[in-house]
């Protein structure tokens, strides 16, 4: 018996919630990357990620479920018979370039998702099964004559553009080195974010301490 967790999956608290402030989505994205690493550290392919098999647990941790589709040790050349929906999924040019490649791929929209509250070349949270095709279709002509995936804000992007750009090209072969350079950039724009709020309060106290005086 596994037990119930109330808060739901992740995708519907997103949709039922918003401002959800970014350190929180950032805190989610780094716990699902370290599930992701634990599978992947013990040969085991998750082959379905997406925000709906991501579950919020009553302290508002996130945990992967789900693994109906999951390969143990699979070949390098693996075909998978399933996925995860349309606009996760890894474009079919990417065969060979390494069997975790439908994880890796969709933990790219996932954190896209988590960090621009949107899906890639798509305007919200609430693609039709159409759009959704559509962003496949546009995933599969960058992947075979190559282009630009969908990029981060600009105040993101520095932190996290290259890392959600590697998942997108595939440049990562487990998830373990994905989880390292992530948590990294955490930490680097958590230290900015620190200092630049710390700026901009040193600016309003001196407009109060100017405004007095006057």
């Amino acid at each position: 018996m596994l037990p119930l967790l109330q808060n739901g999956d992740l995708f519907s608290y997103l949709i039922s919630h918003t401002n959800i402030p970014i350190a929180a989505r950032l805190t989610w994205a780094v716990e699902i990357v370290q599930g992701l690493a634990h599978l992947h550290a013990r040969d085991v392919i998750w082959a379905d990620p997406h925000l709906s098999n991501v579950l919020l647990t009553d302290d508002y941790h996130v945990v992967l479920c789900d693994f109906g589709l999951s390969i143990y040790n699979a070949p390098y050349y693996y075909e998978f018979a399933g996925g995860p929906p349309a606009i996760y999924l890894c474009p079919l040019g990417y065969y060979g370039e390494s069997p975790r490649r439908m994880d890796i791929f969709g933990l790219g929209v996932m954190l896209f998702v988590l960090l621009a509250e949107r899906f890639p070349f798509h305007k919200d949270l609430k693609p039709s099964v159409h759009q959704q095709f559509k962003v496949l279709q546009e995933h599969q002509q960058i992947c075979l004559n190559g282009g630009s995936y969908d990029s981060l804000s600009q105040s993101l992007h520095p932190y996290f553009g290259d890392i959600v750009a590697k998942c997108f090209n595939i440049k990562y072969r487990s998830a373990d080195v994905l989880l390292t350079e992530l948590q990294a950039a955490f930490s680097k724009w958590w230290e900015d974010d620190i200092e630049v709020s710390n700026f901009l309060f040193c600016i309003y106290l001196q407009d109060v301490i100017d405004c007095s005086e006057r």
